[in-house]
């Protein structure tokens, strides 16, 4: 585990340093302009100030499959809220990366809140918003953006790029972290439309573990004039883990972080 010292230096790093209006540039500009591209494709001209899906969602782990309703919510500040209701109880996320300090936490039916990790916390918070998704990539400051290239996906051709937050090549342990804020998106080289993300998910108590999570993106349709995917589905460890079906979609309606947090 890193000591006390890394984790506080990295932390002033990655979110003490002032974020750009614009993406940062990195050592491969024409990445960072194909994504800009996708992004244009997908919000137009518009400002996505903030976003609240509603949808119906299918849950499966283990010996669990179970059908309910979700209410997801984020802002472009950088922090999100995700709310589950099954008949077996509720459950909620929250993310907030907008402060010095990021932080998370989770709670399941009997409403006691767990923290997350920090080594948990270097993932897309709103990872059901391929805009929120690009545009915060693109903006994170020491973000380097490379074209990994042309693949299949899915019996489908994509172009793959590759978001990494480079840490000081001196410090110790910089690759492990570097690791933990690796993001993949899978572009469609037609529609310029994404069409997955994937990242690493850790164990609580072991960041060296990595678990894999594809989010894959799909029936895109315009609201407002920006393309929102109505099917949003979560990939654990190569399992389905939740399947959203979303209903309605609701676009710049003034959420503010604390709204979404209380």
């Amino acid at each position: 585990m890193p000591s006390a010292h890394l984790v506080f230096f990295l932390v002033l790093h990655a979110f003490l340093s002032p974020v750009p209006s614009h993406p940062q540039q990195s050592q491969n500009p024409d990445a960072s302009l194909q994504l800009l591209q996708s992004l244009k494709a997908l919000s137009g001209s518009q400002t996505l100030a903030d976003l609240t899906l509603r949808s119906t969602v299918r849950h499966v782990s283990g010996s669990t499959d179970e059908t309910g309703s979700a209410t997801l919510r984020t802002t472009s500040a950088g922090v999100s809220r995700v709310d589950l209701e099954f008949s077996s109880g509720q459950w909620s996320e929250v993310v907030d990366t907008s402060s010095k300090t990021p932080s998370g936490s989770w709670s399941g039916p009997d409403s006691t809140r767990h923290s997350i990790p920090l080594h948990n916390l270097f993932i897309p918070c709103a990872w059901f918003s391929p805009a929120f998704v690009i545009s915060g990539g693109l903006s994170t400051p020491g973000a380097h953006v490379s074209f990994v290239g042309q693949e299949t996906l899915n019996e489908k051709l994509v172009q793959h790029f590759s978001i990494v937050q480079v840490f000081p090549t001196g410090v110790e342990d910089s690759a492990t972290f570097q690791n933990l804020a690796t993001l993949d998106i899978f572009v469609d080289p037609i529609s310029q439309l994404p069409v997955a993300i994937t990242f690493n998910r850790h164990p609580d108590d072991n960041l060296l573990l990595n678990i894999p999570v594809w989010i894959y993106f799909s029936d895109y349709r315009t609201i407002q004039n920006m393309q929102i995917p109505f099917r949003v589905q979560e990939y654990f460890n190569g399992v389905l883990s939740r399947d959203f079906q979303i209903q309605t979609v609701v676009i710049n309606a003034g959420l503010t972080n604390a709204s979404i947090q209380n």
